[in-house]
């Protein structure tokens, strides 16, 4: 024991629900090193002589005062200690039933202990007597304060605080990142007990049934730390997650009383996802206004005036980590933990997110992310020459929309070359192509067709008619025909064929090509003499047209009609079945 009595320590404490106490304190002595002892000492103690504890409980002051008002004191002592019987340790305990926090802010306990003894004494002439040595006291005081305010954020209503940049309950300095999350806070104060500590909490997010993210087990953060309030460094920390996923961070304001609020945000971490194209499916990117016969590469329009053009592009990009992960989705709230042991009374320990700290600011919010396969915007961009570089200028954003519709006014066989641009969360853009033409003249047909019967051909009896057709702009595309009897305008056969096309250039006046495909200008369409079959007592008399329709690669026609005056001489019809 020394001689001080400057020994005090203060503890803060957030729980109310005091109705029994317990004080203990233990005090040992160290005797001082003596010589042998004189035969005129017969007997001699040292050790600790007394002890008390002392309980004072304050209440606030009332208004206008600044001492604290007396709600209770009480002084304990410790039995079995007296100057002739002193103890080299003792351990006391002294017990209360008052319900404390009801009656003040301030609970202290001042521990004393007394160090002293005796000697017997034989003097002269007086006989024994006894001695009484008065040694130090040491005294402790334990102040318990009650702080029952959880800390405040300068950005709150009502808060006298005035935030200052980059006082932020929480934030992320990048949503949606590619690097080690960067995390900051600042502007959170306690006018009770002061602000002691920062808990941060780090959990990946999972889909429950429903297709929302959430933390799975919140009892379990794949990374926690905890931060002084006076060693903070600008109150940041830096994290790097071991795999790709959405995240979310909750950090825990503490005071020194344990009072606490939680604040959270989210943060998608993903430095490997990319954006993908659909290369299986030739229908996932195309011009829609455009002939689906010709796979969308062709489309008709009125030569010098403007002409709609739809491109669309449904499921063409996509990031897949994201959208099969649904890391865009909504995430529910953080499940709040140790409710019920808060509600019945035990302790002030229920773990929530604090109303208006969850992450409902910035771009990744507690809603849903707007996207299409993890795709958050388009960006579209038209050229009218020919050019397979990305176009560096130009490009016109179209949101979510996978749909974009222009106006052109075309020239024949001249394309216009469209581009498209996809953009995800963490700036990844990927970007592809496609390409329409414009054709607004029908194709043309000579006037010297011919119809000749009974050739040889491609059926067992076969009649032939011959004809010049082209397009200079887009090309033959096909050749349709019906076959209608003049009596009555019955159609008694209908069918398609195939233009006559060249695999090989053209180095002659009798084919043309259009974008590296040649087609031969005759026509030759072969006819089964069956298809013009009918009562015989028909054959005679009822002439037939052989109507044939030609149609360009931008589905313009031109028709063709020739007149077959009798059937009766067409070969096989006897046959015919």
């Amino acid at each position: 024991m020394d001689g001080t009595t400057d020994h005090n320590d203060t503890f803060w404490i957030n729980q109310k629900d005091f109705n029994y106490v317990m004080f203990e304190f233990n005090s040992l002595y160290e005797p001082p090193r003596l010589s042998y002892r004189p035969i005129y000492i017969h007997d001699a103690g040292f050790g600790i002589v007394g002890g008390q504890i002392f309980v004072n409980v304050s209440k606030i002051p009332r208004s206008g005062r600044t001492i604290r008002d007396v709600a209770f004191t009480k002084q304990y002592n410790c039995s079995g200690l007296s100057d002739t019987d002193p103890n080299k340790d003792i351990a006391n305990a002294s017990y209360t039933k008052n319900s404390l926090y009801k009656l003040g802010r301030w609970f202290a306990v001042e521990f004393t202990a007394r160090s002293g003894g005796f000697r017997h004494v034989l003097q002269p002439n007086f006989g024994w007597f006894t001695q009484i040595y008065r040694g130090q006291t040491y005294q402790k005081v334990v102040e318990f304060k009650f702080d029952f305010e959880v800390p405040k954020h300068c950005s709150e209503e009502n808060i006298t605080e005035t935030c200052t940049p980059g006082d932020f309950p929480l934030r992320i300095e990048n949503e949606f990142t590619k690097l080690p999350i960067h995390i900051t806070w600042g502007g959170w104060t306690d006018t009770t007990s002061g602000m002691k500590s920062y808990h941060l909490e780090i959990f990946k997010l999972s889909v429950n049934l429903y297709g929302n993210l959430t933390e799975i087990s919140p009892l379990n953060p794949i990374h926690s730390a905890d931060i002084n309030h006076t060693q903070a460094s600008n109150y940041s920390y830096v994290h790097t997650p071991s795999e790709s996923g959405m995240y979310s961070v909750l950090l825990q304001a503490i005071d020194k009383a344990n009072n606490s609020k939680i604040a959270r945000r989210l943060v998608l971490y993903d430095p490997n996802s990319t954006i993908s194209v659909n290369v299986e499916n030739d229908d996932t990117f195309y011009v829609s206004s455009a002939a689906r016969e010709t796979g969308y590469m062709w489309q008709s329009a009125k030569q010098g005036t403007k002409t709609e053009c739809t491109v669309q592009w449904t499921n063409h990009f996509s990031n897949n980590f994201i959208s099969d992960g649904k890391l865009l989705n909504k995430v529910n709230a953080y499940p709040s933990q140790f409710e019920n042991i808060e509600r019945e009374g035990i302790l002030k320990t229920k773990k929530f997110v604090y109303p208006g700290f969850d992450d409902n600011e910035g771009e990744r919010t507690v809603e849903e992310k707007p996207n299409k396969n993890g795709i958050v915007h388009f960006e579209v961009n038209i050229l009218y020459p020919n050019d397979i570089n990305e176009p560096a200028n130009g490009w016109r954003v179209n949101g979510l929309s996978d749909r974009y519709t222009f106006s052109v006014v075309p020239k024949d066989g001249k394309p216009a070359f469209i581009w498209v641009r996809a953009h995800d969360v963490l700036g990844n853009v990927k970007d592809d192509n496609t390409i329409v033409y414009f054709d607004s003249t029908p194709p043309v047909l000579s006037n010297n067709s011919t119809f000749a019967r009974n050739q040889k051909g491609t059926y067992n009896h076969t009649s032939r008619l011959t004809f010049d057709a082209w397009d200079a702009d887009s090309g033959v595309y096909k050749i349709e025909f019906r076959l209608i009897r003049n009596d009555n305008y019955q159609i008694i056969y209908n069918n398609s064929a195939s233009v006559s096309v060249q695999n090989i250039s053209c180095n002659s006046r009798e084919c043309y090509c259009v974008l590296e495909k040649c087609f031969i200008f005759a026509q030759i369409l072969d006819l089964d003499n069956c298809w013009f079959m009918m009562a015989k007592e028909d054959l005679d008399k009822v002439n037939v047209t052989v109507e044939v329709t030609v149609y360009n690669q931008a589905l313009l026609e031109t028709k063709l009609s020739v007149n077959v005056d009798t059937i009766y001489g067409l070969h096989g019809l006897e046959k015919c079945k």
